[in-house]
């Protein structure tokens, strides 16, 4: 049966190929959330979550159009099956190559999750080949259904002292090719205002000429004043 009273229950799931990492989490805590954890970063998971083959690598790569298959076939029905998850409100969260990955996932069936969030992506593994799976989406597609959250940290670069890779500028980058598409669906998730004192509850939000929203509550940064 569900769960109707606890705050969390854990479900290990066993997929056709031994993956001893997966574990997949059924929230009730009011709001009923899925999430699936990879916390394993073995050579399998260099292979699931790399969404091409890249030579350099000694392990296997390019494994991740089967782990998609993996998750959409067996995992999420799986937890859908047994507990109270919504698979409307499914959402995908990556680091590094699971940014990666979530990124492959959000370019390949970007309806399978309504909710993506890619923190530090390995976007330069093999030469920046989701530049290209990003080209050629927007090239087919009039649209990208989704809401994406994307953040890296600006010393993830060579201002951190990194000096083969930039996540913090490919980041940047990947986020700007998107938003030139014009055809992400964007939540205003927190804004910068001008002026001493906080906005009041209820004052409008525009962009330009056009409302986009209404603040609901706001506060004093104790670090900016």
């Amino acid at each position: 049966e569900p769960p109707t009273n606890r705050d969390s229950t854990a479900m290990p799931l066993t997929p056709s190929r031994p993956l001893r990492d997966l574990i997949a989490l059924a929230v009730d805590a009011g709001r009923e959330i899925m999430a699936v954890y990879r916390g394993d970063f073995s050579a399998r998971a260099k292979s699931d979550l790399t969404p091409v083959t890249d030579a350099s690598f000694a392990n296997e790569t390019g494994g991740a159009h089967a782990y998609l298959a993996f998750i959409k076939e067996a995992a999420a029905p799986a937890i859908e099956a047994r507990y109270r998850a919504d698979p409307a409100r499914r959402t995908l969260a990556g680091h590094s190559f699971g940014g990666a990955f979530a990124t492959y996932v959000l370019l390949t069936e970007p309806a399978l999750f309504s909710n993506y969030i890619i923190i530090s992506p390995a976007y330069w593994y093999a030469g920046h080949a989701l530049a290209g799976i990003e080209q050629r989406y927007a090239e087919a597609h009039g649209d990208l259904p989704a809401r994406v959250y994307m953040a890296a940290g600006d010393l993830e670069g060579p201002k951190g002292g990194l000096k083969s890779v930039d996540l913090a500028n490919d980041m940047s980058a990947f986020a700007a090719r998107l938003r030139s598409r014009g055809h992400v669906n964007k939540k205003l998730c927190g804004v910068v205002l001008d002026g001493k004192s906080p906005a009041a509850a209820g004052d409008l939000i525009q962009a330009g000429e056009k409302e986009v929203g209404k603040i609901t509550s706001s506060v004093v940064s104790p670090s900016l004043g």
